[in-house]
This record gives structure tokens, C-alpha cells and sequence, in this order.
């Protein structure tokens, strides 16, 4: 299969559509991923956390495993799972922090 170069850019309203949020069955490894980026914020973003002002900066999404274990009809295990294989494979940097878990995109093609 030949590799194409470039950006695909996708609306983030497919994200709110039937198709996107039909949960009847688990997403596969390349809808969770493309799931983490529908997540990332595009320009800095302030939320407050219980009694926490955190900043999440461009490029990072702040995310609870136990909302993507839900989300992805995925155990929080195999959520872990699949973090640390994207961060090995460097598309991904964790920081787990007491409030969430903070995911940075490092890379989306190899």
C-alpha cells in the first residue's frame, strides 16, 4: 500500500455524530487513536480541577483513563496498555498527575 503525505482534515463535529458516538461495539486500536487527537486542544486551555486551576497546553489533552475506558468499551487496564505502547512507539508522552492524566501528542505519522 502505497503511503500518502499530508493532513486529512476532519470536522470535529463527526465526533458528535450517531456513527461516532454508536457504542455497541468497542473501538479499535485506529478509532482510539484517532480519538486522542479528536481530544487534543488546538490553543492553550484553562480548567479549573475541584480547587486546581490547570493549564493544558496546545497539543495536550487532558483526559481521566476511567472516560476512555468508558468511551472505548475498554477495561482501564487495557486503556493502560494501549498508552504505553504509543508511548513507546513515541506517538504519545503521559503525565499522570492526581487530578488526570495529561497526554501529549509527539508525533501522528512515523
Amino acid at each position: 500500500m502505497e503511503k500518502t503525505k499530508g493532513f486529512l482534515k476532519v470536522d470535529r463535529d463527526l465526533f458528535t455524530t450517531e456513527l461516532w458516538r454508536d457504542n455497541s461495539e468497542p473501538f479499535c486500536k485506529r478509532a482510539a487513536y484517532i480519538d486522542l487527537l479528536r481530544r487534543v486542544n488546538y490553543g492553550d486551555v484553562v480548567k479549573k480541577v475541584d480547587d486546581k486551576v490547570v493549564t493544558i497546553h496546545a497539543g495536550e489533552a487532558f483526559v481521566a483513563l476511567s472516560v476512555l475506558s468508558e468511551d472505548w468499551g475498554w477495561t482501564r487496564s487495557k486503556v493502560n496498555r494501549f498508552l504505553k505502547k504509543l508511548e513507546r512507539a513515541g506517538y504519545i508522552k503521559t503525565e499522570i498527575r492526581e487530578y488526570g492524566t495529561i497526554i501529549t501528542v509527539t508525533q501522528s505519522d512515523s
